[in-house]
């Protein structure tokens, strides 16, 4: 059996220490210097346990020491931090993790640093307890950044690059400043406590060793000559958003049922949101990926609405509730994504939640008088949001009109042009009676007139409706 790999009872022999033994039955914080560096050259390529050791300051630099040649960056095979408690200050700034890193239930009661750590493969820190204030990075994970269920006392910043980040149900209790570089974020169940963001990476005030690393990043991953600097959002489901800001992030896969304090997310203009398809029949404006599903999921819509930008990635597996929803959630989702918006007094920004709630609100009608009101409501203005859609519906209701009040109207066929005229005028003249210019009005004209001075005041009202909420600030 290999030293770096014991026997669950293989413990080291010191009372009260429960640590995973190294050799000599002790573990890697009771071998003295010169002993560790023994041990470890027996097997060199690991993998390495240091399980359930309580670990010192002292400790972890003898470790690393241990695995760096000539002064060079420390360099560990594959190792396993499960159960630790670093006593102190966790000091694995430059090292470079060549294998996956597991430190499932470690305890850091001291600050922990990782700046300019390389990970190669995953870096495992589920169920992970930080105790103080600190910053984790810049540092760069080649695979997966896993802080799954991970509880953090004190305010934290989190700078990483990584392939993807995965934060289920982690606990961030006095808040975080969470910056990622291209990663895909799960970040579903987990509780901003505090004021929180999560944003792209500024790479101006990076520093060198952390470039470095990422572009060894892009290269691996193949993503040189590839614009994605955003952060890609996946889920924010059932987490608690209410004190969380998102900027310069990719929310193209988002998604957000279940998120609670969703109406006092602060989404900033720095953000990119999924588009709807453009065209005859549809309008572009910005959507949820909720609905790009929903969608897909019918056959009307289904290759219209094709979206590869929001698929969701296999490493997520469905783990935060079905793709597709009820039209009647996403309106939920889209009601309090408006809500939030309008908060933030970005009214314009807002209409097109408010044009996909209203069209999730028509899909979704329980009754068929709804549906038609609804219906009628999208088709002469867009929900009263497309001005140039009821500028023209008013523009034939004026012209179809005229040929009735040139045909029905008056008790003597006038020309089109003074029915033309009397139309437009009554359509602006809610509380004055048109003149008639000398024809004498029949019943019938009597009854198109009112439905103008109805009708047009309506219409124009939908117009600067549509008007006024693109340029509100």
């Amino acid at each position: 059996m290999s030293s770096f790999a014991p026997h669950v009872d293989d413990r080291c022999s010191q009372d009260d220490c429960s640590g995973a033994a190294i050799a000599r039955f002790r573990c890697v914080e009771h071998l003295a210097y010169g002993e560790l560096v023994d041990a470890l050259a027996q097997t060199p390529e690991g993998p390495l346990d240091v399980r359930d050791t309580v670990i010192s300051a002292n400790g972890l630099q003898r470790l690393l020491r241990a695995h760096s040649i000539a002064g060079a960056r420390p360099v560990l095979p594959a190792v396993n931090f499960s159960g630790v408690e670093f006593s102190a200050r966790a000091d694995f700034a430059g090292v470079t993790f060549n294998d996956a890193a597991s430190f499932r239930g470690a305890r850091f009661r001291g600050e922990a640093c990782f700046e300019g750590a390389l990970f190669r493969k995953n870096a495992d820190l589920t169920s992970a307890a930080f105790d103080r204030y600190g910053k984790l990075g810049p540092f760069v994970v080649m695979e997966h950044l896993v802080l799954d269920d991970a509880l953090f006392a004190e305010r934290i910043t989190i700078e990483v690059a990584a392939a993807a980040v995965s934060a289920r149900g982690a606990k961030f209790a006095g808040g975080v400043l969470l910056r990622v570089g291209h990663a895909e974020l799960g970040l579903d169940d987990v509780d901003f406590a505090r004021a929180s963001t999560v944003s792209g990476v500024g790479w101006a005030d990076t520093n060198h060793v952390f470039l470095s690393a990422f572009h060894a990043l892009e290269a691996d991953r193949g993503w040189l000559g590839i614009v994605r600097h955003q952060p890609r959002l996946i889920t924010l489901r059932g987490s608690q958003v209410a004190a969380l800001s998102l900027s310069d992030v990719d929310l193209h896969a988002a998604r957000y049922l279940g998120a609670h304090g969703l109406e006092a997310l602060s989404v900033e203009a720095s953000c990119s949101w999924p588009n709807g398809p453009s065209g005859r029949h549809h309008v572009g404006r910005e959507t949820v990926a909720e609905e790009h599903f929903w969608r897909m999921s019918t056959r009307r819509y289904h290759w219209t609405w094709r979206s590869k930008t929001a698929a969701v990635p296999a490493w997520l597996n469905n783990r935060d509730g079905p793709t597709v929803l009820a039209a009647d959630q996403i309106a939920s989702v889209y009601r309090a994504l408006r809500k939030a918006r309008e908060d933030d007094k970005d009214e314009a920004g807002a209409s097109d939640l408010y044009y996909g709630e209203m069209e999730m609100r028509r899909h979704c009608a329980r009754t068929r008088s709804d549906r038609a009101i609804l219906s009628l409501y999208w088709a002469l203005s867009g929900y009263g949001l497309k001005s140039a859609r009821a500028l023209a519906t008013l523009a034939a209701l004026i012209v179809l009109f005229s040929f009735g009040l040139q045909s029905w109207g008056f008790t003597s066929d006038p020309p089109f042009m003074r029915a033309l005229l009397y139309s437009v005028e009554s359509t602006s003249s809610l509380f004055r009676t048109p003149e008639s210019g000398g024809w004498k009005i029949t019943y019938a004209g009597e009854a198109m007139q009112i439905a103008l001075r109805v009708l047009g005041p309506i219409l124009l009202g939908l117009v600067f409706l549509a008007v006024r909420a693109r340029v509100k600030r």
